[in-house]
């Protein structure tokens, strides 16, 4: 399923809707993460929604799951 990689300097991975690029630039800025749009072997009912994205960012103890996935396109955050 194509969607939306954000990627946090410390090599988190989060999987959400392409939708929400735009709430999620301004955290790439100050955070130096990077967002992509990948091709995941993910379903649409496993990706998080802007919420529980939020609360998997605020937790150090978050374990992104092992997901395989293609880079379509990096997204500039800039």
């Amino acid at each position: 399923m194509r969607c939306l990689l954000l990627e946090t300097s410390d090599k988190k991975r989060f999987f959400t809707l392409v939708g929400n690029y735009k709430q999620l630039q301004e955290y790439c800025r100050a955070f130096n993460a990077k967002m992509f749009i990948v091709k995941a072997d993910i379903k649409k009912s496993e990706m998080m929604d802007i919420a529980k994205l939020v609360t998997a960012l605020c937790d150090k103890n978050y374990m992104s799951r092992k997901i395989e996935f293609k880079v379509l396109e990096t997204k500039k955050v800039n």
